[in-house]
């Protein structure tokens, strides 16, 4: 048996590196590989810590490794690894490399260490940044296993550096388009001819809501449109206030989390994702397995694009360019016939993290 700890702030249900192991987990080899968890960061949102004990991992609670709780954390970690059997310890925070990579040390067990970089940028705040390439230094001697969602995420803590690419894959069948599911969705929120733009993400900076709700208000006065907003998050009476300010409140629906995008998805026409930054959005991925067209930064990397109605918008182009870009998309698309590329279904892409996992422990 192959015992891996996955590490990660938290498996609040809204984070994406969350959404990510609860894909991959339930197609992992479970004759071959075992997966538990160990978390740092406590927030006051539903997680999916009960899920994964439910099907018979263990996730541990650390301390949150900041300045005065560095020691701490290394200290916790180690005594897991000591105490537990794992072969490999993969780390999703890479920020946070060095201080696991004492821990594996200090527990004085043989275990392969994977860091995986999940986002493009350090961080879309300019100090925040500075730190953390402070933070990442070494991280191409110490991880015996670089991994990364997509090319920039590779590029942006690897550098130059050989590193592999796993797929953020989905189960493609889950996301099928229903044409009875929209049908009821748009009777549910009384939608007529309007043009539906929906929005997947945590109410953060890097999400860039406000570019979002700009275009959006810029597309009012083209077409005759709503607007839905799925998610949660730390910045969302900010945006609540500025859709009020706008005098959109009853064009723009805040539906916070929900475990059904795919019935928004269905409602809706396209989605828009203006990210400052990102990975690999695997909401983009789910929306065009979905067949809805997508209009998003060009941000995100080009690895996001898999079917012909997809279209990278430049962050710096104007509220009115996106929205006629949003038009131009949403005139003729067929949703039950567009094609995918079916590199990010998840048979594909946990076969690949399967065979590297492997291959680190035989080298």
């Amino acid at each position: 048996m192959i015992n891996v700890l996955h590490i990660a702030h938290n498996l609040a249900l809204t984070s994406g590196i969350t959404t990510v192991l609860k894909n991959y987990f339930p197609y992992i080899d479970k004759s071959t590989f075992h997966f538990d968890f160990a978390t740092f960061e406590k927030w006051d949102i539903p997680t999916a810590d009960d899920y994964f004990k439910s099907e018979g991992s263990q996730v541990f609670e650390l301390t949150r490794p900041s300045l005065l709780g560095a020691s701490k954390f290394v200290n916790e970690l180690a005594k897991v690894l000591k105490e537990q059997n794992y072969q490999i310890v993969h780390l999703h925070d890479p920020i946070f490399q060095m201080l696991v990579k004492k821990a594996i040390k200090k527990s004085k067990k043989k275990i392969k260490f994977a860091v995986h970089s999940h986002n493009s940028q350090l961080s879309s705040k300019f100090f925040s940044r500075i730190r953390n390439k402070f933070l990442i230094i070494g991280v191409n001697k110490n991880a015996d296993i670089k991994l990364a969602c997509s090319d920039l995420a590779g590029k942006c803590l690897f550098g130059n550096h050989k590193f592999d690419i796993i797929k953020n894959g989905i189960n493609v069948e889950n996301f099928k388009f229903d044409a009875e599911i929209r049908n009821q969705m748009r009777e549910k929120y009384n939608i007529k001819n309007e043009l539906v733009v929906v929005h997947s993400g945590r109410f953060c900076k890097e999400k860039n809501h406000n570019k979002l709700i700009d275009v959006f208000n810029a597309l009012t006065k083209k077409v005759d449109c709503r607007l839905f907003l799925l998610g949660e998050g730390p910045l969302i009476d900010n945006y609540v206030e500025k859709v009020k300010n706008l005098g959109l409140s009853d064009k723009v629906e805040f539906v916070g989390y929900t475990n059904k995008s795919k019935d928004y998805f269905c409602m809706s026409d396209v989605l828009v994702l203006p990210s400052l930054n990102e990975g690999l959005s695997l909401v983009l991925i789910e929306a065009q397995y979905n067949g809805l067209p997508c209009v998003a930064s060009n941000a995100c990397s080009k690895m996001s694009k898999i079917s012909n109605k997809f279209s990278f918008m430049p962050l710096k182009e104007s509220n009115e360019k996106w929205a006629d870009e949003i038009i131009r998309l949403t005139k003729t698309t067929n949703r039950e016939t567009m094609d995918c590329d079916n590199s990010f279904k998840i048979e594909n892409c946990v076969s690949t993290l399967e065979d590297i996992y492997k291959e680190s422990l035989n080298g």
